[in-house]
């Protein structure tokens, strides 16, 4: 059986403690870390998937398509 199960605002010691719960436990565990907003803005322009705008009125057109 898989469950997912997400935290929001636990510090590293709540982590750290259902982590151990699930050693004691023998249950298999796989810690995912959400990307960033940041990180996903960065692989968006190492892919090219970024426009690019001469003029801030271009970009208003844009916005209007």
């Amino acid at each position: 059986m898989t469950t997912t199960i997400d935290f929001k605002n636990a510090d590293y010691g709540f982590i750290e403690l259902i982590k151990e719960m699930a050693r004691q436990a023998n249950v298999e565990f796989e810690q995912r870390d959400k990307a960033s907003r940041l990180d996903k803005a960065i692989k968006e322009i190492e892919n090219g998937e970024v426009e690019r705008f001469k003029t801030f009125e271009e970009f208003e057109k844009s916005l209007d398509a």
